[in-house]
């Protein structure tokens, strides 16, 4: 598996260009050609006439204000209907029209101390988390009931699967998606699924037969989510 990933992140840094993002104020992404050009059209009006009550720019003045409400409200219903193929668009429109800031700049120590450094702010939100889980005794571990009661040959005893159910799975990859702990780009993953199919079924197959997992695939992303109650500052009040 660190070969296979090695290997695709070097060839994706070498081959896969970076997009270049420009600076300055972008338009909104509702903000459409015709809605741009009556805007454009009522500052050429209101420059030849330098007077906002002259008939004229009253007139492009209300077509350019129903073309940007008529704008927003198709761009935000195309929003709504392709929800299911496109959270991220969706979620990321409300997030940007939301007032409340997402970030938290501190959090307070059960001792009450405000702690403002990013790592001591982790190892807080960790050692509450760490305190909540139920941790089992594995020194005293039941013996299962056998329920199945068929033939031996039925049994569950290996998990078959071919190339053609990971080709399956890459193709299913949500391309909108961000990476994981892996860095690993979905849309990458799914652009190149015939070529990296038959690696991925052999390492699936031989973590199987052999019973190990690669650390990776131990790894994720944990993010506290506010429970909208109590202090913000408390990590006791986040799930």
């Amino acid at each position: 598996w660190d070969i296979f990933k090695d290997k695709l992140q070097n060839l994706e840094s070498k081959y896969v260009p970076l997009k270049r993002v420009g600076g300055g104020k972008k338009k909104p992404p509702w903000l459409t050609h015709r809605a741009v050009k009556m805007v454009k059209k009522k500052h050429k009006i209101y420059a030849k006439y330098r007077d906002k009550n002259h008939p004229a720019y009253k007139k492009i003045s209300f077509v350019a204000r129903r073309e940007i409400k008529l704008a927003k409200l198709n761009y935000e219903s195309r929003l709504a209907s392709n929800i299911k193929d496109d959270k991220k668009s969706f979620f990321a429109y409300a997030s940007h029209k939301s007032k409340a800031g997402p970030k938290l700049s501190a959090v307070k120590n059960q001792a009450g101390v405000r702690l403002e450094d990013t790592g001591e702010m982790v190892d807080e939100f960790n050692k509450y988390f760490a305190s909540v889980f139920t941790e089992e005794d594995l020194l005293n571990l039941p013996d299962p009931e056998s329920v199945y009661a068929g033939p031996t040959e039925g049994k569950l005893d290996d998990i078959t699967f071919s190339q053609e159910d990971i080709l399956k799975k890459l193709d299913s990859l949500r391309p909108d998606k961000a990476t994981g702990p892996d860095e690993m780009s979905p849309r990458l993953l799914k652009a190149l699924k015939e070529e990296i199919s038959w690696p991925i079924f052999h390492i699936l197959r031989k973590s199987l037969d052999d019973g190990t997992i690669p650390d990776d695939w131990k790894q994720s992303n944990v993010s506290p989510i506010y429970k909208r109650k109590g202090e913000k500052v408390l990590a006791t009040n986040y799930r």
